[in-house]
């Protein structure tokens, strides 16, 4: 069970940092400081098992809420050529 719970949970914030990603003009920073904020809050905050069902259905709203109204083509490049730098 644990181990389904956090594959479900990378999924769903691998999702999310693509999106952060794309939306900010490729920016690592947001990312750096994106994944900083998930593991302060997951070190401040002890989640008993049924607090963590919780978590991941705010989770997997959240990521459905991103998916439903920016669509699929926020979480792709606009064209792989364009993220290659020139030589």
């Amino acid at each position: 069970v644990f181990i389904t719970g956090f594959l479900v949970t990378v999924l769903l914030y691998s999702i999310l940092f693509t999106w952060v990603y794309n939306n900010n003009r490729c920016s690592v920073l947001a990312i750096i400081l994106f994944h900083f904020s998930i593991n302060l809050t997951s070190r401040l905050i002890l989640m008993p098992a049924h607090i963590f069902a919780v978590a991941m259905f705010v989770l997997l709203t959240v990521v459905s809420a991103v998916v439903v109204y920016y669509g699929w083509g926020r979480l792709v490049r606009s064209s792989p050529a364009s993220s290659i730098p020139a030589a």
